[in-house]
């Protein structure tokens, strides 16, 4: 059994760790549990259920048992702990010695955030996207949603706007003011000439509507989850380099154009975009791209010596 113990980041990120691993786990029926779910799993159908397992034991009791577990066994060591590290990636697809050294325990605890496996993700991907579906209730706030921003429209195109702790992560760099994201939605409507263009915009801070003024758009005041899948469910999104429409992207197969012409030229490179193309700079986000920024990859059998 494959264990997750521990949370990176917010959703979006949590998400992207565990359907890697899940991806893998499905392809090579190999049994997985994640202790570190629990802010998020309420939300959908996969990892909200309550059913019995094998033991009789409910997924709280089942999953309480294996925290305690996953604490003594750090200072008794009975089984091994994949432990990435700060920047750390592990490439489950490519390492040959993946499904072999799990076969040996019991339990293999993950700890870490870039546990990847495009290859899985591609071919396990309607699965994944069951797993991750969300409960009745969220799915119909979010039909609601979308259904009144694109009222009357022939194109939908969600915009995420993450300001909050971007304003100093990285001194900044994915930090853009909501003047650039109003110019960006002025441009993209404009090349949509005999297209009516709505936009969805989804913040984690409140967004006036006025600033947004001679565009139709729809400012959201729902959830976060929400939020995620009704970006899902636009024709195109924009957004800064996050993990939040990422996923959005990769689960509602919608083209998106990461923001980022900041860090481009912080970098002194030449190749920022500052006003994308629909036809040219939009494309679905693949697995490939989830750890593109970590600092290394992680061999794992340095942890099966």
């Amino acid at each position: 059994m494959l264990v997750i113990t521990g949370k990176y980041g917010r959703m979006g990120n949590q998400i992207w760790t565990f359907a890697n691993v899940l991806a893998f786990a499905h392809g090579h029926q190999i049994s997985l549990v994640n202790i570190a779910f629990t802010g998020c799993a309420e939300f959908f159908e996969g990892p909200s259920g309550r059913t019995p397992g094998k033991s009789g034991l409910s997924r709280n009791v089942g999953n309480w048992l294996l925290r305690l577990l996953y604490k003594i066994n750090l200072r008794v060591k009975w089984f091994p702990v994949i432990e990435l590290g700060e920047g750390g990636c592990l490439d489950l697809d490519n390492e040959i010695s993946t499904p072999r050294h799990f076969g040996k325990s019991r339990f293999v605890f993950l700890s870490g955030f870039y546990f990847f496996a495009p290859q899985s993700l591609r071919q396990h991907k309607q699965e994944v996207r069951r797993y991750f579906s969300l409960r009745a209730e969220l799915s119909g706030k979010v039909d609601a949603l979308v259904g009144a921003a694109k009222k009357d429209a022939d194109v939908l195109v969600g915009v995420h706007i993450r300001q909050g702790d971007y304003r100093t992560f990285c001194d900044g760099i994915m930090f853009y003011e909501t003047d650039v994201y109003v110019a960006l939605m002025q441009s993209i409507a404009n090349q949509c000439v005999g297209r009516k263009v709505a936009f969805l915009v989804c913040s984690d801070e409140q967004q006036r509507p006025e600033l947004f003024d001679g565009l139709n758009a729809t400012v959201s005041s729902s959830e976060p989850v929400v939020d995620m899948y009704a970006l899902a469910q636009c024709n195109f999104i924009v957004g800064p380099n996050s993990s939040f429409s990422h996923w959005a992207s990769f689960w509602g197969d919608v083209p998106l154009h990461v923001l980022d012409w900041k860090a481009a030229e912080a970098a002194g490179r030449t190749d920022g975009i500052r006003t994308p193309q629909l036809e040219r700079d939009f494309a679905v986000f693949q697995p490939e791209r989830f750890p593109e920024h970590c600092s290394h990859r992680v061999s794992i059998d340095a942890f099966f010596s």
